[in-house]
């Protein structure tokens, strides 16, 4: 029988993995519910978001809101909880009540965007005294959440967290660990103490919520932040167990951030589309059946299309996003960037 691959980072901390079924017995409890946090205004992709919600913008053939979706659903969960913004409603408008994927959707409006301790804050009424599985909607990872929620089942704790190594821990939250314990916790350090990453996955309790009301405002960024209120649980006497995400993860905060993971999902699950002899694919691509292609043109590689666009003759799309119903023109060369359905181009800068 294979070694899980998560077993190796208990090991790396000297820790012993988790006990298999035969050792000890699951504890029994209520099943997760999932909240996904999707009220995000991205305006880091400038109109383009204006018009499509960025939990909407494809990587690889699929909205980023959808492959979360389909992440906690491959982890047993299925009755979910989405915060949305009035900038997102249109989320709601695709996505409906979740059935036509499997799961069943419901949805809290954030009409302040006051950070993602306030927006868990508001699902109080609606998530109870169940636990939960919270994810940000412009996640992406080729984690698997069944370990996450395996090693909460295993070891007894109030909360338990997936954390990634990073090389740029001042982007995001960092957390001091002992043992399988998190005893410390820091929103974008100015001088980072470790470079482990909280990774936007989280198994919680309604203890939570009297954490998030004890949370003050962040004066600089005007958010109330999620790992305040994690640090005061901790300092309260609660528990939280880390878990490693072994595997890359990121979120899309930037074109440039949504280009890179749509390569690498395409290198993951990306179609080898034929060339036709009129025109030339370069694999990994996503391109549908409805997508029209003119002679001599050369799409790929790292291309996602949607439906129903058509791309005229002498064409060069690579590294790109074109959205669906796009039209490009004869002679069009397009590299690094988003196309939306209108043909407007948002090429993708590097920081």
């Amino acid at each position: 029988m294979p070694i899980p691959l998560h077993w190796f980072s208990w090991r790396l901390h000297g820790l012993s993995p988790p006990p298999n079924g035969s050792e000890i017995g699951e504890r029994m409890e209520e099943p997760l519910i999932g909240l996904i946090l999707a009220g995000g205004r991205g305006t880091r992709f400038g109109d383009l978001t204006k018009r499509v919600p960025k939990p909407l913008l494809p990587v690889a053939g699929r909205p980023l809101i959808i492959r979360n979706i389909e992440a906690l659903r491959r982890a047993g969960i299925t009755n979910m909880t989405v915060v949305i913004s009035p900038d997102s409603e249109q989320v709601r408008a695709v996505l409906g009540n979740g059935h036509a994927i499997g799961v069943h959707l419901e949805y809290v409006v954030q009409t302040e965007h006051l950070g993602t301790a306030h927006a868990i804050g508001l699902t109080r009424q609606v998530i109870g005294e169940r636990r939960f599985l919270v994810c940000w909607s412009d996640n992406l990872s080729l984690y698997d959440l069944n370990e996450l929620v395996e090693n909460n089942r295993y070891f007894s704790a109030d909360g338990t967290l997936a954390v990634h190594f990073t090389d740029n821990p001042r982007k995001g939250g960092i957390v001091i660990t002992k043992g399988r314990n998190i005893i410390e916790f820091e929103e974008k350090p100015e001088r980072p103490r470790s470079n482990l990453n909280l990774a936007g996955m989280y198994i919680l309790g309604p203890w939570l919520f009297p954490c998030i009301e004890k949370t003050r405002l962040n004066a600089k960024e005007g958010e109330y932040y999620l790992p305040d209120a994690f640090q005061i649980a901790v300092n309260e006497g609660l528990t939280l167990h880390w878990s490693l995400v072994a595997d890359w993860r990121m979120n899309v905060n930037t074109p440039e951030d949504l280009l890179i993971g749509n390569a690498r999902l395409l290198e993951h699950d990306g179609r080898s589309a034929q060339s036709n002899g009129t025109y030339t694919v370069m694999p990994p691509v996503h391109i549908p059946p409805t997508v029209q292609i003119g002679k001599a043109s050369v799409i790929g590689p790292y291309v996602t299309m949607g439906d129903r666009c058509i791309v005229g003759e002498s064409v060069r799309i690579a590294d790109s996003i074109v959205l669906g119903g796009a039209v490009i023109p004869d002679g069009a060369e397009i590299d690094r960037a988003i196309v939306d359905s209108d043909g407007t181009v948002y090429p993708a800068e590097s920081e």
